[in-house]
């Protein structure tokens, strides 16, 4: 079979897997951050606010403090409203097809670096192998659990459109290594981390990959061609500083560990995101919970780092290719998992890109493995292929069902992480909806035990105190909301509707007041400020 009838056989088969793992996932709907970004974002209802993605942030999402600026991402969802407006079948078949185009390019990337045309010799391993355990290793990305937190949640999808440029851009990148490659390949894979970083900051991990391939596999950094990479970092850098005010770019670097304890627990993660591609057990879609680790002298974080200190020794020993491999899982984790701290420690599709080599080497060791037990390996290697895509398979259909709608995915998050404040409280909100208010006042209980500064959590729970009339109770919360998080919204927001309802005028006056301080375009803010001041 040539090149290209492989290439495209591989992606329709590619193209069925995905298919048959995620047939079930069709109808599911919006979750978490879906709500900000797509269901309530007037900014996306109309193409021609396209030119205002790539200079207002605060077009993202209607929640201002989570803006940024993604503007390549908001295109997408423009695209995706204009054609099936919110339903939600168009956004998930979206999703699938650039989960599909990323199979493809893991399969591209095995094939560059092991298959026919590879960039460097593979002592031991003939083309045509490489070309199987690219294929096998893109098969087990397409069905395997780990994919289905980024291919079910909309919102993720800066971390699919990540991956369908990230890839082509190191396989391309790889190209341009070859003697007499010409300017084309390295052309193109400039092209492809430009687009890259019109979704999202973590694509800046590309350029990391580009000098690591260049070092591992050219033995030289290549100064000519990096060059060019290193000036797009430093213009998306300023541009981001230029258009994200300092208090935006704050925030997002806020969260519940500082630096260095961020990165002390980004050590015990990356474990678990790399234990996910033989065990792809306890997905959870919302981990607020994961333990911080406070100390260089806690015990398991000396051990991850004793684990890790290993691996980097096998690295160093291992043949060039399965070193850039093994290295490109950390350098892909590095933008969002090491220095900058996040408000999860740990989520369920960050490791999606970065684990894409980890399938390759993965299937590559498996079949250096089946050939030194057996003679006539690939018999083998088939069933071995076969029960592991089956297996996977399974669970990313059962994945898919806890993903269906807002009851089912929290009821699975605080089944896995019962510590978890925003569980607890966002449970609590649909059990509200379905009427079982006492089990939702025991989870905004729950919710504010746990994390006494969540503003979100006060308001649930002064919503449920005051429908069964603990009406003090509840004015304490609404205060205790305002109070714990000075720069968030949404406790002035609900606490001025409730002076309203009840007759304090001027107490509302002052907090739509401050709302619109805090978000200067919100809408009913203005609107209610102009209707108690009317005579």
């Amino acid at each position: 079979m040539s090149p290209r009838k492989l290439a495209l056989a591989v992606a329709a088969a590619l193209a069925l897997l995905v298919a048959l793992a995620y047939s079930n996932s069709l109808d599911n709907g919006f979750h978490l951050d879906d709500v900000y970004g797509i269901q309530e974002n007037p900014a996306i209802r109309d193409l021609a606010n396209v030119p205002r993605f790539f200079s207002d942030p605060y077009t993202l999402t209607t929640r201002s403090l989570n803006a940024d600026w993604r503007p390549l991402l908001q295109v997408t969802y423009a695209l995706d409203y204009a054609i099936g407006g919110l339903e939600p079948r168009a956004w998930r078949l979206t999703q699938l097809a650039l989960h599909w185009i990323v199979c493809v390019g893991v399969f591209a990337l095995g094939r560059v670096l092991l298959g026919t045309g590879r960039v460097r010799e593979v002592t031991g391993l003939a083309e045509r192998e490489g070309d199987a355990i690219a294929a096998a290793a893109a098969a087990l990305f397409a069905v395997h659990p780990l994919a289905s937190g980024a291919a079910n949640y909309a919102w993720a999808r800066s971390t699919l459109l990540v991956a369908v440029f990230a890839l082509p851009a190191t396989v391309l990148w790889l190209r341009s290594l070859r003697p007499g490659a010409g300017r084309g390949p390295w052309l193109g894979a400039l092209a492809c981390f430009t687009l890259a970083l019109l979704v999202k900051a973590e694509a800046l991990s590309i350029a990391l990959v580009f000098g690591a391939a260049d070092l591992l596999l050219a033995r030289r950094l290549r100064w000519r061609a990096l060059a060019p990479v290193a000036l797009l970092c430093v213009a998306y850098l300023a541009l981001r500083v230029a258009i994200l005010p300092s208090e935006l770019r704050a925030y997002h670097e806020a969260g519940p560990a500082n630096r260095w304890e961020y990165l002390l627990t980004q050590t015990r993660v990356w474990w678990r995101y790399a234990s996910l591609v033989p065990a792809p057990l306890g997905l959870v879609a919302d981990d607020t919970a994961y333990p911080i680790s406070r100390s260089l002298a806690e015990p398991r974080v000396l051990l991850a780092l004793a684990g890790w200190l290993a691996v980097a020794l096998l690295v160093l020993r291992a043949a060039p290719v399965a070193a850039l491999l093994a290295l490109s899982f950390a350098l892909h984790l590095s933008p969002h998992s090491s220095l900058i701290p996040l408000a999860e420690m740990h989520n369920e599709h960050r490791p999606y890109l970065a684990a894409s080599g980890l399938f390759v080497l993965a299937a590559w060791g498996s079949w250096v493995g089946l050939r030194a037990l057996f003679a006539r390996p690939r018999g083998p290697a088939l069933a071995l292929l076969v029960a592991a895509l089956g297996a996977c398979g399974l669970l990313t259909r059962e994945r898919n069902l806890v993903w269906r709608d807002e009851f089912t995915l929290w009821q699975d998050t605080v089944e896995k992480t019962p510590l978890s404040a925003r569980a607890q409280m966002n449970f609590g909100v649909e059990l509200q909806k379905r009427g079982e208010h006492e089990q939702a006042e025991l989870c905004f209980a729950r919710a504010v035990a746990l994390a006494p500064g969540y503003p979100y959590a006060h308001v649930n729970y002064a919503i449920e105190l005051r429908r069964r009339g603990a009406i003090d109770a509840s004015n304490f919360h609404y205060d205790e909301a305002v109070r714990v998080a000075p720069r968030d919204p949404v406790g002035p927001i609900w606490r001025a509707r409730v002076r309203e309802q009840s007759g304090d005028l001027v107490g509302a006056r002052a907090d739509w007041q401050r709302v619109l301080e805090l978000e200067p375009n919100n809408a009913e803010a203005r609107a209610r400020l102009s209707a108690l001041s009317a005579p």
